[in-house]
């Protein structure tokens, strides 16, 4: 009994040391990620025969609605008409599902709900550190080294595997930064000793993501992210009035910055010019391209979707035209679900978000409260745009906060705290 013990103790503290690795590694390092998500999963795996309160998992509403989440997806991939090898992918991308009990499994205090945020964001500065570096005028730096992919225009995450860092310049990477931005806004708050050092990373996030990211939605993201931080942190209607005020100057302040103003209209430019036109050379006209015919998929198929790989697999028999650009999803999580797994598959993602959410709140640490809200929201957001839980680096992320979120739930159960 007492080596079973010693034996779970130490499979869970090694398991747990691997989810922040993870967590650390996530936003910038494909191959330490996947490697330390093997290992905690393997060390999961053998702590397991010697947990008594494994089955209490199963009683937790997200927990539960994620694991039926994934069991209908893998139900769609066998029953899909499209072929296994384009099928399978979607399988493989949306099994992160289930590593939400694991890490709830991990997380039996707000110690180790923090120390994961934490190792998550010191991972987020790293990946920073290439576009920082670059954006201040000193990429002769790093141009010499091989391990570093440098990727301004934003390729496909999963080209990256074989690279130690991965330098995401778009969509992904103001998801990331927007985060960081949030956590470090918030510590200043809440930890005052560290409140200079907070300040001055908040301050280099919204550098990054004015002026140094190329992406569009990490601008947008960032302003939503100042709204939803001053509508958490306002405790009287002064307080949101002058949040308000302060958000307002910021953005009439910011328009008549040139490189600010330059995005900020070029985001309504093309937004139109592709609606009028869908010109497939612009981003916004390949999103709104993709979005057409994920909703006619829908359309054919309302209840259950077509199915795993059938997004990819009518871009190849139709032979449309933007079949060149390999893109693997429709750039829209929302409209992905209902075309691929119906109005079922949506409800169950919509459930899951609702969960997180409202699990969020009910934290009773304040800064990982409102963090884990905030990060939630960020992903919601970006879900608008991208194949937020089909991807693995923000869907990942996803499944790490709705996992904190989760975890006080069963703390709060467990008469813990």
């Amino acid at each position: 009994m007492y080596t079973h013990t010693k034996t779970n103790l130490s499979s869970l503290t090694l398991s747990r040391a691997m989810a922040m690795l993870c967590a650390f590694s996530l936003s910038w390092s494909p191959s330490i990620f996947i490697l330390s998500l093997l290992i905690m999963i393997a060390l999961f795996i053998i702590s397991l025969p010697f947990q008594s309160d494994w089955h209490g998992l199963l009683r937790i509403p997200t927990v539960v609605i994620a694991l039926i989440f994934f069991a209908y997806i893998l139900i769609r991939t066998l029953t899909s008409t499209a072929p296994w090898l384009d099928a399978q992918l979607d399988l493989y991308l949306y099994a992160k599902l289930i590593a939400i009990p694991i890490i709830i499994s991990l997380l039996t205090t707000t110690e180790h709900k923090k120390q994961l945020v934490i190792s998550y964001c010191l991972g987020v500065c790293i990946l920073m550190l290439p576009t920082l570096i670059d954006g201040f005028g000193y990429a002769p730096l790093i141009d010499h080294l091989s391990f570093v992919q440098k990727d301004l225009t934003y390729a496909a995450s999963y080209k990256g595997y074989h690279n130690f860092v991965y330098w995401h310049h778009q969509i992904i990477h103001g998801f990331h930064v927007t985060i960081l931005f949030s956590a470090c806004a918030l510590g200043s708050i809440y930890f005052k000793p560290y409140r200079a050092i907070l300040i001055f990373v908040s301050l280099l996030c919204v550098t990054d993501l004015l002026f140094f990211v190329n992406g569009r939605m990490a601008f947008l993201t960032l302003f939503l992210a100042m709204a939803l931080l001053g509508l958490l942190q306002c405790q009287s209607k002064k307080h949101l009035a002058v949040w308000t005020s302060l958000i307002a100057l910021v953005l009439f302040t910011a328009s008549y910055v040139p490189a600010i103003r330059t995005k900020f209209l070029s985001i309504q430019t093309e937004t139109m010019s592709a609606y009028a036109k869908e010109d497939l050379t612009l981003h916004a006209g390949q999103r709104f391209h993709y979005w057409k015919l994920s909703w006619q998929m829908f359309k054919e198929a309302p209840l259950f979707g077509k199915g795993s790989g059938y997004f990819r697999y009518f871009l190849k028999t139709s032979h449309d035209p933007m079949l060149f650009a390999h893109h693997a999803h429709a750039h829209n999580e929302y409209l992905m679900q209902l075309s691929l797994y119906g109005l079922t598959g949506c409800a169950l993602f919509i459930t899951l978000l609702g969960l997180a959410l409202r699990n969020a709140r009910k934290i009773n640490d304040p800064w990982l409260a409102n963090l884990t809200t905030a990060a939630l929201a960020i992903f919601c957001l970006n879900a608008l745009t991208d194949g937020s839980l089909f991807n693995i680096w923000e869907g990942a992320t996803f499944v790490m906060f709705a996992s904190i979120a989760t975890a006080n739930i069963r703390q709060i159960r467990n008469g813990q705290r």
